[in-house]
């Protein structure tokens, strides 16, 4: 029941998968209580660790706190490997419409693409400056779970309010959530799990900024994915910056 209860709506169609791991809960506990033996506790521990990666891979990495002996806490999986070819492909488009004359639509959706498909990322994000300039709204994006982001994410361009934290100052980054970030609740993992911003300026001044981040799995990406992530922008801002001088 509690695994029921943390389940996303987003994420119904997973119902089974909760219910093997709040079963696997269930048989780490009665073996734990069963008897004081180490062959028991061993299990209970098998167990537990095998319900906490079902929670993480279903993204309710809550449930882990309700596992016996658990903390909450669980080494995220590595990130995925980029895809070098089809990186350089969509480099390659990219600079190709540079050359002829830039659509800033289509360099930004080849840019999401490239970070999504090309570098691996899960979740991509455009915000770009609203009318009143109070705040970075969400624009395009890419990636599973991302549905509810376009009502509800923002970032106030001067940093305040849940997800101010977010807002990328100088150049492309990777973001570290500070622990014991408060849980958005249109989205389990914003703010709470590593990821990559980078701001898009024109005249000096930020336009908008890209997102990324590999969801679920909270996986920290590497000094590869920010490097790879930082020449996609380029292009991004290249574009605009040619855009604002004509």
């Amino acid at each position: 029941m509690q695994a029921r209860c943390l389940l996303p709506k987003r994420n119904e169609q997973a119902l089974e998968e909760v219910f093997i791991g709040a079963l696997l809960m269930t048989i780490g506990e009665l073996a734990f209580w069963a008897c004081d033996t180490e062959q028991a506790s061993e299990l209970a521990r098998l167990n537990a660790g095998e319900a906490s990666k079902v929670a993480v891979s279903l993204g309710i990495p809550q449930i882990q706190a309700l596992l016996p002996g658990g903390s909450g806490d669980l080494e995220a999986p590595s990130p995925p490997a980029i895809d070098a070819g089809l990186q350089l492909r969509i480099l390659r488009d990219l600079a190709q419409s540079l050359t002829e004359k830039p659509d800033l639509n289509t360099v930004f959706q080849l840019v999401l693409e490239g970070l999504h498909r090309g570098i691996g990322l899960t979740r991509v994000a455009l915000l770009m400056s609203d009318r009143e300039g109070r705040r970075l709204t969400l624009r395009k994006c890419v990636g599973p779970q991302t549905d509810s982001w376009r009502e509800e994410f923002y970032i106030n361009r001067d940093g305040s309010g849940p997800l101010g934290q977010l807002l990328p100052l100088g150049s492309s980054t990777i973001y570290h959530p500070p622990r014991n970030t408060v849980e958005q609740g249109f989205d389990p993992w914003l703010g709470r799990v590593p990821a990559l911003t980078g701001p898009l300026l024109a005249n000096g001044r930020m336009l908008g900024m890209f997102y990324a981040d590999f969801g679920a799995t909270g996986s920290e990406p590497t000094d590869e994915h920010l490097q790879a992530f930082s020449h996609f922008l380029q292009h991004a801002q290249l574009c605009l910056t040619l855009l604002s001088s004509q």
